[in-house]
């Protein structure tokens, strides 16, 4: 009577390299053989088979290897049809095609740790032709030393004039027990942050891992041009391999402001000369119970001057908007700045303009 390929099919651990593998060193030592207690025998899953292998705490750009040892002892041969990585991170240094029923082959994976951060584990599923197995799964996995936040990006979602927004992120550290954070700012004025010590929860189930700090971005008053806002939160920490840890920060400015066109272009401006363009403006559903005529325009310049010219009949929100540049002594400079009205010290639309300061 044939016996079945499980619980005869045992996977184990070896320290030692098989002859492909020691031709491709690791960047970092090998862990010690297990011992007795460590080998165990698999039993059967979903028509399948599944071993990890936990390297415990790497340092970041490592190459580790581990190479399984299958051992086939029911009377089938079992074939190996196809593999799927579950990152390219890890890799088949070298698995053979089939094992013959009674035969014991050896499976080596490598695993790169390079751009990987925290805790990470991935895996090499083996398709295989057997009456008895379907599959063959081998997992890779350890804790990276590093620092790194959650999430790496942030993102505000629609942010309007009368809407701010609030998100939340932790800054996260592996193997640094030492580890201090030493500011936490915002690269764009548009964003406030603020930050004060994890709770001790937040990484309380992770092995090797502690949360640092928790930081809260805040969008702040200012109102820019309808479209997409990016920008970045900067945390500095002791780390000397990496210093500073980036977030970016992601918004959609919507809803507050429809104005046309959204960049007013003056061209060329001649010395005591002026120009002249209108733009339409009509304030957002979260602004229509206010009057336009409410805002107090201002401009970055002097020399641009900007008044409400007249308001849709029936509609206070929707209105006409006229500014009127006048060159100074020019010097053949590019001028940029923008129109900006307010209420209540705060910016309710931004309109951006360009214009060419011609030579006397």
């Amino acid at each position: 009577m044939t016996r079945a390929l499980v619980p005869c099919l045992l996977l184990a651990f070896f320290g030692a390299p098989c002859s492909e593998c020691a031709a491709q060193p690791a960047r970092t030592a090998r862990p010690a053989r297990p011992s007795a207690k460590e080998r165990k025998t698999v039993t059967p899953a979903d028509q399948g088979i599944r071993m990890t292998r936990d390297f415990g705490l790497l340092e970041s750009g490592a190459e580790v290897e581990e190479v399984f040892e299958l051992r086939n002892d029911s009377a089938d041969p079992l074939r190996f049809v196809d593999s799927r990585a579950s990152c390219g991170c890890v890799s088949i240094v070298d698995h053979p095609r089939s094992i013959d029923a009674g035969e014991s082959v050896s499976i080596a994976l490598r695993l790169d740790t390079s751009g990987l951060r925290g805790a990470v584990k991935h895996s090499v599923t083996f398709k295989v032709d057997h009456p008895k197995q379907r599959y063959v799964q081998l997992v890779l996995g350890g804790t990276v030393r590093g620092v790194w936040t959650e999430p790496e990006t942030v993102d505000l979602g629609s942010i309007t004039s009368q809407r701010l927004a609030r998100r939340r992120f932790l800054v996260f550290a592996a193997g640094m027990p030492d580890l201090k954070i030493l500011s936490v700012r915002a690269s764009d004025a548009s964003l406030q942050v603020s930050d004060e010590p994890a709770h001790a929860d937040d990484a309380a189930t992770r092995k090797d891992i502690r949360a640092v700090r928790s930081v809260v971005v805040d969008w702040g008053d200012a109102m820019g041009p309808p479209g997409m806002y990016s920008s970045e939160v900067v945390v500095d920490t002791s780390e000397q391999g990496r210093p500073t840890v980036k977030v970016s920060v992601t918004a959609h400015i919507t809803g507050a402001v429809d104005v046309k066109p959204p960049l007013l272009m003056f061209g060329t401006v001649v010395h005591d000369q002026s120009v002249e363009r209108s733009c339409r403006v009509k304030l957002g559903d979260d602004d229509a119970p206010q009057r336009l005529d409410r805002l107090v325009f201002e401009a970055d310049n002097e020399q641009v001057v900007c008044r409400l010219a007249k308001q849709d009949e029936g509609d206070a929100a929707v209105g006409t908007l006229r500014i009127v540049l006048t060159g100074a002594s020019g010097t053949g400079e590019l001028m940029k700045g923008a129109v900006r009205g307010k209420r209540d010290a705060k910016v309710v639309v931004s309109i951006p303009y360009v214009a060419y300061l011609a030579p006397e």
